[in-house]
């Protein structure tokens, strides 16, 4: 079969191209204006042209319409069901061109993650195919996650912190749900908050290694901190 791929990142997508090419005909598709911001996108789809020279497959690119996909995420931000609405929203656009350039299926790689809504992927993906009527190729990629991550490791192909919304961007590294502030930063945060001490090499080992724009705006505030601690103790000295 000739096979359209919905393509999430580079690193999802190698095991499953790994695993369908074997049997059939694969190109990418490249279509995720959820990403956010812009340079993460574009860091994101250069990994994914990486691979595809490396590999030499077939990518097609889409545009990044990330106004009209926010538009539609910030109707519903909490999960699972902005997470759905993402799946469908690419999917559709997916499966839509599959069918108008006479694919025999598509499916996505978002079926390789284990971070993922697996069954409401499948779920969306057997939606489109009953709305195009072009076949929704359904197989669980997640037993090759390994077999996918050792090939990322082996291209130094980009891998992301985070699953690529705005909202996403935001519980990763600044939000109320963020495991990244609920461990780590938010401790610092509070214990430079209360005591004299500076900002330490570890300390900024640790925002180097995390970076973001939250994380940076964040190690700002505790710099400028530390700064006007030392400051004052010099003062009163």
């Amino acid at each position: 079969m000739r096979i359209l791929v919905h393509i999430c990142c580079a690193p999802c997508f190698a095991y499953p191209h790994h695993k369908l090419r074997e049997e059939h005909e694969v190109i990418g598709f490249w279509y995720n204006p959820n990403i956010h911001p812009y340079m993460e996108y574009k860091a994101r789809m250069e990994a994914v042209k990486k691979y595809a020279m490396l590999e030499e497959v077939e990518v097609i690119y889409e545009e990044y319409d990330f106004i009209d996909y926010l538009k539609m995420q910030l109707q519903n931000v909490e999960r699972p069901a902005r997470c759905i609405n993402c799946y469908r929203y690419r999917l559709e656009k997916t499966a839509r061109y599959a069918k108008q350039h006479g694919f025999d299926a598509f499916t996505t790689t978002m079926l390789v993650s284990h971070h993922q809504y697996h069954e409401e992927i499948k779920k969306v993906g057997e939606e489109m195919e009953k709305k195009y009527g072009i076949k929704f190729f359904y197989e669980d990629f997640r037993p090759g996650w390994k077999e996918g991550k050792a090939i990322t490791k082996a291209y130094s192909l980009y891998t992301q912190k985070y699953c690529g919304c705005l909202v996403s961007e935001w519980e990763r590294f600044g939000g109320k749900r963020s495991s990244y502030f609920k461990t780590l930063p938010v401790s610092i945060y509070h214990r430079y908050k209360s005591s004299s001490a500076s900002v330490t090499p570890a300390i900024l080992a640790i925002f180097v290694s995390n970076f973001s724009i939250s994380s940076y705006f964040l190690f700002v505030k505790l710099f400028g901190f530390s700064i006007s601690l030392c400051l004052q103790s010099k003062s009163s000295i």
